[in-house]
């Protein structure tokens, strides 16, 4: 419910209050494979699209100010912090976050206040990531996520993947399919 609000918070930046009405209904009536599996207690992945989009809707508002200031960047930081330890597929928000404003802010507000904003997000993202980093450091094997992360998973192929996507995946998200 919460991501339903927040969809509709970030849509009301872009259209009106009849699109925001539209992207929430749209959003709470999706798939029932989509449904059921972003869903399900685990992996964080509904709590990483709440809080990716709360932290779009903080950049969104960001943006819209002439002069922003540090607590609001240390906020943003702070809430893709804790995205950053829950699943790190967050990175999804924050890579166009970042770009949006390494190119519109010092552009809009001046380096300086790009720069502030810059460290103050960087500390709140740490603050917020603290356990990730925790656990990485301080519990052996050491940096066992990153291993993780760049570790080979399987020997399937591009083609065996595509494949898949048309005879699996594509049937569930249109219902054709039992999940």
């Amino acid at each position: 419910l919460l991501y339903l609000g927040l969809v509709f918070m970030l849509a009301r930046r872009f259209t009106g209050r009849f699109g925001a009405h539209v992207a929430a209904l749209l959003t709470a009536l999706g798939p029932v494979g989509l449904v059921l599996w972003s869903t399900m207690a685990r992996g964080g992945f509904i709590e990483l699209v709440v809080l990716g989009t709360l932290a779009l809707v903080m950049a969104t508002d960001l943006l819209g100010q002439r002069q922003p200031r540090s607590s609001s960047f240390f906020m943003l930081g702070l809430v893709l912090g804790i995205g950053w330890w829950m699943n790190n597929q967050i990175a999804f928000y924050m890579a166009p976050i970042g770009l949006i404003f390494l190119f519109r802010l010092p552009v809009t507000s001046g380096l300086r206040v790009a720069f502030n904003g810059l460290l103050a997000g960087l500390a709140g993202f740490f603050l917020g990531s603290a356990p990730f980093w925790y656990a990485n450091i301080a519990i052996k094997p050491k940096w066992q996520t990153f291993e993780t992360l760049t570790k080979k998973q399987t020997d399937t192929g591009f083609f065996d993947h595509l494949t898949g996507y048309f005879s699996e995946a594509l049937p569930i998200i249109f219902g054709a399919r039992r999940f």
